[in-house]
């Protein structure tokens, strides 16, 4: 027999006191408020849907706004509704980490593939995975990092995440909150297979230290780029969207393939790593690192140099609009954003140039 979450819940005649719930789970290090509800919602036998919403609250359980940034009152019903204490609760979440800027948290954010145009039923929220640490979990569950759509890599493992199923081949995903489907963080929750077979593979050191700057960022809202300096959360996702919309939206096919090419010669994707650089998060990592790496050396002798070069000359400078955010609130940050970014890559072009003598005529006669 099903035990339900909420026939114990209504609060007393005249009380607008919340009950408790009758079962609990201690909440893991690093743990998803959104994997700590699954976990808890199989107790009771119910998808997480109906747990969120009939036990905790949760007016849209399809968002991942309840889990990633709950509201103050939603976290008031869970700590009175779990008995979980609201500093806990808040670790479970990205409350404390810099807030969305430009849809940055969504599912490949700095892959080729956001710059095509897909049906809704392509667009759900992806996962990836740490094997090592899902088989060293007796109970396995999901870290909060790796429900931030651009994370590839472990932070305790130094290897990359898997974003595939090992068996079936298709991409790892969330399940949606109401699905009746059982769901075990170390399982594919398409065809079931054991996730922890996956063979792990190291992440190369380059991609290691940009992905912990990069988190760095995520977390405190401010990074620090070799070669580049300071830049504040929106402008470097700003930066990232006009690197990357350079290669996907700006060039021909052509460019684009030869680009790409001289990534890979140049050493930055390795060989034993099959991987799409217009798809998977490890691969546009990647190519964001070599175009990051020796800056702007790299940058100015690829293909990708003119086209950033047009941007920075462009009276009206636009990221790409199929990355841009909906909200017109974010439209003035965008601007300040580029503005800041265009000065650092003038500045930097100017700085090598002058090292290079050679290299500065060519600019000259470029953005002359």
């Amino acid at each position: 027999m099903r035990c339900s979450p909420f026939n114990v819940a209504a609060p007393e005649e005249g009380s607008s006191k919340l009950r408790r719930l009758p079962l609990y789970i201690r909440p893991l290090p690093d743990e998803a408020l959104f994997s700590w509800g699954w976990r808890l919602a199989r107790r009771f036998e119910w998808n997480l849907s109906t747990l969120a919403r009939d036990g905790w609250g949760v007016r849209d359980p399809l968002s991942p706004d309840w889990w990633a940034r709950p509201a103050g009152e939603l976290l008031s019903a869970l700590e009175a509704r779990t008995g979980e204490e609201r500093t806990e609760l808040r670790r479970m979440t990205l409350l404390d980490w810099a807030p969305v800027v430009r849809d940055d948290e969504c599912s490949s954010r700095f892959a080729g593939w956001r710059f095509e145009a897909h049906p809704p039923e392509e667009r759900e929220r992806g996962l990836a995975v740490c094997t090592a640490c899902l088989s060293g979990d007796r109970a396995p569950y999901l870290r909060r990092t790796w429900l931030i759509g651009w994370v590839a890599v472990c932070e305790a493992h130094g290897c990359a995440l898997l974003t595939r199923c090992p068996e079936c081949r298709r991409s790892l995903r969330v399940p949606r909150p109401g699905s009746n489907a059982p769901f075990v963080a170390s399982r594919c929750a398409r065809c079931s297979a054991d996730l922890t077979q996956a063979e792990s593979q190291c992440a190369p050191e380059e991609i290691c230290r940009l992905h912990k700057i990069l988190l760095t960022g995520k977390r405190t809202g401010q990074t620090e780029l070799r070669g580049i300096g300071a830049l504040a959360w929106p402008e470097v996702v700003t930066l990232f969207d006009v690197l990357v919309g350079a290669i996907w939206e700006e060039m021909t096919v052509t460019d684009r393939l030869a680009a790409i090419a001289q990534v890979v010669n140049d050493g930055c994707l390795y060989g034993r790593f099959r991987i799409d650089v217009s798809r998977d998060r490890l691969g546009s990592l990647m190519l964001l690192g070599w175009l990051l790496n020796d800056w702007p050396r790299n940058l100015e002798s690829s293909q990708v140099a003119g086209v950033v070069r047009g941007w920075m000359r462009a009276r009206t400078r636009r990221v790409s609009r199929k990355c841009s955010s909906p909200q017109p609130a974010d439209e003035k940050g965008c601007l300040e954003s580029q503005r800041t970014i265009s000065t650092n890559f003038a500045e930097h072009w100017q700085s090598a140039s002058s090292r290079d003598p050679q290299r500065g005529a060519t600019d000259h006669a470029t953005t002359g």
